[in-house]
């Protein structure tokens, strides 16, 4: 396997981030609150204060963001899946500006309209003045000042890059600072996975495995590049399938000490205790065969979230259970093969009389 460091690739990835989602999707604090991992004042301080500076000088953005998708903005919808293109901010930046405005203008025509993906249809549309005028006003998609702002833009399509092209360079320089400021730790992290991958590569590869739920590696994999944020939690992106690239937050190895539970020292005593409660005995039923996220388990046991946890973390520190987080959710399965193991081992001391 071979290792590439690319200190950009998360630099580039928190700047466009920046101006998709606001982080929503990528906060995790449910997580960390759950496994009592400390959250870095410095990192949402940094954050807010990127998004609001880029924001609050950026004018005429509603048309740009679309919250019923997630939050994604416009900008994602162009750029997500082409993320590793770029091998910097800039380039992205010069590739956006690129763009004529009828071309933006028409993107986002398409963004917003779910009815439809047909450009023949929006180009027509935007020939003709009356015909736009009423087709805006008929999407149901768009509040009242995205309304009037597609009805500007199409009268101006010559402002269209203004607002976008001073939230890019306003983003863009205030992301670089932010990394340039906490070079050394960045540098760190470097050392410390190289130092890792010299001595023990099965250990990487081990963490990799853990933290994107055993997408990476894969039969596929023969190249993984490896960048790491400063202003995300833990996991922040897996892009790419045969030379993926990932995106590690700076508290990831916290996450894994939290994730990992040890099942070899379980005595049998607090194994046998997470079937001691009706509640625990409900929840193991419930996630017979399939896996839920905690709000979907307190809902249907008609518990309260900090008592559902509460039996919850029984289950897991007895083995019973295993976690894993997607996007913002943790979910919880059986620990079958520990399960069958652990009841096997009780019944044969039960027989033997060394219980």
């Amino acid at each position: 396997m071979e290792y590439i460091f690319n200190s950009s690739a998360a630099m580039i990835y928190d700047f466009l981030r920046i101006i998709l989602e606001k982080y929503n999707a990528l906060d995790f604090s449910e997580a960390l609150d759950e496994y009592g991992i400390t959250k870095d004042p410095v990192i949402n301080h940094a954050k807010q204060k990127l998004w609001d500076n880029s924001i609050n000088i950026t004018p005429g953005l509603a048309i740009f963001f679309k919250k019923d998708k997630g939050h994604n903005s416009f900008i994602a919808y162009i750029y997500d899946k082409k993320l590793p293109e770029f091998a910097s901010i800039s380039a992205l930046v010069d590739d956006f500006m690129a763009m004529s405005n009828s071309a933006i203008l028409q993107n986002l025509l398409v963004f917003y309209d779910d009815n439809r993906n047909d450009t023949g249809f929006y180009k027509t549309l935007l020939s003709d003045k009356a015909v736009f005028y009423n087709y805006i006003l008929s999407m149901e998609s768009l509040n009242g000042k995205q309304r009037l702002e597609f009805i500007g833009l199409h009268c101006n399509r010559s402002s269209i890059m203004e607002p976008l092209c001073l939230l890019l360079k306003q983003t863009e320089k205030k992301v670089k600072k932010v990394y340039s400021d906490n070079n050394e730790q960045i540098r760190t992290f470097e050392r410390l996975m190289k130092s890792k991958i010299k001595n023990n590569p099965g250990e990487i590869l081990s963490i990799l495995s853990h933290i994107s739920n055993s997408s990476i590696p894969n039969d596929e994999t023969n190249r993984i590049t490896l960048s790491y944020s400063f202003l995300n939690e833990i996991l922040i992106y897996t892009i790419g399938k045969t030379n993926p690239t990932v995106l590690l937050g700076i508290h990831y190895d916290k996450y894994l000490k939290a994730t990992k539970h040890d099942d070899t020292n379980i005595s049998n005593e607090n194994f046998l205790k997470a079937f001691s409660d009706s509640n625990r005995l409900e929840i193991i039923r419930m996630l017979n065969g399939k896996e839920m996220f905690v709000g979907e388990i307190t809902k249907n046991c008609k518990l309260a979230f900090s008592t559902t946890s509460y039996h919850i973390d029984i289950l897991i520190n007895a083995g019973v259970l295993l976690r894993r987080i997607s996007n913002r959710r943790v979910y919880y399965k059986l620990n079958v093969d520990y399960l069958t193991q652990k009841l096997d081992l009780i019944r044969r001391s039960i027989l033997s009389n060394t219980f």
